[in-house]
């Protein structure tokens, strides 16, 4: 969608953007989730098994790779919070000027 279209659309429009970005949120934090238990299983990997240099060396890549995917991922969900608050602010433009209701919120064809 072109930004200079975003003052065109209606309040449908809007809804339907803003649940794709916040399911592109969910999905980052899902990968942060992983992340981060990536993290866990392998700084337990190198506590319990520090004597085998194989489970140290996968528990090692084990760390480094959810390290990778919560950095990666937390700098990508940032740049989505900032168009997750202006949808926000557009669909309140929006409901303060026309009447909600359950045929507005639909997809128009």
């Amino acid at each position: 969608m072109p930004a200079n279209d975003l003052d065109e659309i209606n309040l449908s429009d809007l809804l339907s953007e803003e649940r794709t970005l916040l399911a592109k949120e969910r999905t980052s934090l899902s990968y942060i989730r992983t992340g981060t238990a990536l993290v866990a299983v392998g700084l337990a990997a190198l506590k319990f098994f520090e004597m085998n240099p194989v489970v140290v060396i996968l528990a090692a890549v084990m760390v480094a790779i959810g390290f990778i995917m919560i950095v990666y991922h937390a700098m990508w969900d940032r740049r989505y919070i900032h168009r997750i608050h202006y949808f926000e602010k557009k669909i309140h433009n929006l409901s303060t000027h026309e009447e909600i209701t359950d045929e507005s919120l639909k997809n128009n064809p």
